[in-house]
Formats: structure tokens, C-alpha cells, sequence
């Protein structure tokens, strides 16, 4: 007994951490698909049969501490199959099962391909998850809930379909980032269609939202970038884009966040043109700033060249609007 012990205490030792990780995820995916929603079991069935035996079943989730005990005893898992609307349920974990706490059903999220992350995005100790489904033309359509201590509610700017009776967010493929170094993050939510290019008119450009988050909700900022993106290095890149601006003529503000705020490291250092003038280079944009804003000026179409330097997954994410925007909208509450 006692070298059968010795033996299996040597395997655990040999065990790589990857390994590791691999065999508790797999623990925990076996633990959420036992909870799958049986409603949801039956329409899956219904549409193998009509696909000559193909499962439409799919599932995202992520293991969290919900009750600030710095344990991640909790799964947070979304269910979906062929037909909206997706269901999503935490589990808190017990041994090899777990127990249902919570259920958020008639959330209208469209598409495949769910993908769902822990985020706080005012460090309130209340943690957040962001759900992205996949649509057809290839583009993420995100939700933001928020778990308050005992339920999972939709945060912010969510409406209810009037055919469905379901909840439903507006957000599309949004970025979650501090743009403004206070290191409470915004959300930069991006046009549903391609933003202005050149060929199009002035008035025609589609602009990148930017809600601030305000009490239990987030508002629409006044400021609006006509221009939004998201650069990546590995290890020396250089892009080229070009924009069309919505107000050209006026003052404009080109907006520098290196990282995210979040989990996404900054590159080492940059330099930005604009329509051939630099305005950063590498004293003003390195590992060592976060946040920078410079005023500039635009014409109708506009050429943008960034080329920075940085280790594997660090971003840099550049946006450009005018310097003066329209009053913002009201506050939107949460959809209790």
C-alpha cells in the first residue's frame, strides 16, 4: 500500500503544470455538461434529427470566486443550441459535481461559437463576465453581466425584443479597456457594418461608441472616435491604415492606450503618423506610459502609420475623434 502511494505521489510530481490545468479543466467541463438545461437536451435532439444526427450543443464557461473567498468554487456557464435564446448558469462546485445557484434564461444572444471572461470593470470586488457570440458575417455580438452577491443580472445598456419578450444587449464586437488611465475601464463599441473608408462621404461614417460605466449601468460618452485600432506586436510590426473623418476641418483628439488596463500588456515603444506628421514616437509611447492623448488635425481622408516594437501579445490601441462631440445620452440602467 504504502509504494503504491510512493508511485502515484511521483506521477503527480512529473505532472507538468499545463497538464495540470488540462486535467481540471477537463474535470470542470465534465462537471457543466452535467448541467446541461434538459429544455435545451430536447431542442438539440429535434435538430440532430433534421441534420441527419448533428448536434447544434454548445457550451462555454469559466471558473470564478463569487464569494470573495479567493477560491474559484464557482462555474459561470453558457448554454446554447440551434435556436436562441442561450441559458446561463452558475454552479458552485462540489467534488466532482456542483450545485445549480443561479439561472438566467430568455437572453437573447444570436450566433455560435460562445466564448465568456471574468472582468471587473470598476474594481467594485463584484465580478463581471463578457459573452460574445459569433455571427454570420464573422463579427462578436457581446453582453456584459454582472453578479451582485446572489444573481447574475444584464449590465447596462440592454433592452427587451418586443416579438420575444427577451433580453437582448446592443453591444457588438466591444473592446474593454481603460482609455483614460483612471483605471476604471471603458467599452469602445464599434459599428455593426465597416466604419468609414476612403470613397465615403463625411457624413456617412459610422463612429465607435464609447460608454463610461456610471453607478449600475454605463452611459454613452459624448466623445466618439471616427476611427478605432487595435494593433498588436510580435515582435516589430508596422501598419498602415486609412479613415475618413466625420468632421473634418475641426479640432480632433488621437487617443493612445498601451494595453488594455486589464490583462493585455503595452508594447515597448511606438511611432505614430498621421497623414505624414509624427505624432508620438518613442519618448511619448513606450512600456512606461499607459494613456496619452494629442490633439491633431484631419482632413476628409486620412492615412495613419504606426510601427512599434514589443514582446508576443502586448497592444496598442490608438483611436481618433473630434474634440468636440454631441451631449451624451442619459445613463442606462440594468434590465432587472
Amino acid at each position: 500500500m504504502g509504494a503504491a502511494f510512493a508511485l502515484s505521489a511521483r506521477v503527480a510530481l512529473c505532472q507538468r503544470p499545463a497538464q495540470l490545468a488540462s486535467d481540471s479543466q477537463a474535470a470542470e467541463r465534465g462537471i457543466v455538461e452535467q448541467f446541461y438545461p434538459m429544455e435545451m437536451l430536447a431542442e438539440d435532439a429535434r435538430v440532430a434529427a433534421e441534420r441527419g444526427g448533428r448536434s447544434s450543443k454548445g457550451v462555454a464557461f469559466v471558473a470564478a470566486d463569487l464569494d470573495g473567498t479567493g477560491n474559484k468554487d464557482y462555474l459561470v456557464a453558457v448554454y446554447g443550441v440551434a435556436v436562441p435564446p442561450f441559458t446561463v448558469r452558475v454552479l458552485k462546485k462540489e467534488g466532482s459535481s456542483a450545485a445549480l445557484v443561479y439561472e438566467l434564461k430568455r437572453f437573447m444572444l444570436f450566433g455560435g461559437d460562445a466564448r465568456i471572461s471574468v472582468i471587473d470593470v470598476d474594481h467594485s470586488g463584484h465580478p463581471g463576465f463578457v459573452i460574445q457570440t459569433r455571427q454570420t458575417h464573422g463579427n462578436y455580438v457581446t453582453c456584459f453581466l454582472r453578479w451582485d452577491g446572489t444573481a447574475l443580472t444584464p449590465f447596462g445598456v440592454a433592452g427587451v425584443d418586443g416579438a420575444s419578450g427577451y433580453a437582448y444587449s446592443p453591444l457588438d464586437d466591444a473592446y474593454f479597456l481603460d482609455l483614460d488611465g483612471d483605471g476604471i475601464l471603458e467599452i469602445v463599441n464599434p459599428p455593426e457594418f465597416e466604419p468609414g473608408r476612403p470613397g465615403d462621404l463625411p457624413e456617412t461614417v459610422k463612429k465607435y461608441e464609447i460608454y463610461k460605466i456610471e453607478g449600475d449601468g454605463y452611459k454613452l460618452s459624448p466623445m466618439f472616435f471616427d476611427a478605432f485600432f487595435e494593433l498588436w506586436s510580435s515582435p516589430y510590426e508596422t501598419e498602415r491604415e486609412s479613415f475618413v473623418a466625420s468632421q473634418p476641418g475641426t479640432p480632433y483628439i488621437m487617443t493612445i492606450a498601451n494595453g488594455d488596463g486589464r490583462n493585455i500588456p503595452p508594447v515597448t515603444s511606438a511611432r505614430i503618423e498621421l497623414n505624414g506628421e509624427v505624432i508620438a514616437g518613442p519618448d511619448k509611447v513606450n512600456n512606461r506610459s499607459r494613456y496619452l492623448t494629442v490633439p491633431v488635425s484631419v482632413q476628409t481622408k486620412n492615412v495613419i502609420n504606426v510601427s512599434f516594437t514589443g514582446p508576443e501579445g502586448s497592444k496598442l490601441y490608438v483611436g481618433i475623434g473630434p474634440a468636440q462631440s454631441p451631449a451624451a445620452e442619459p445613463a442606462a440602467k440594468a434590465n432587472r
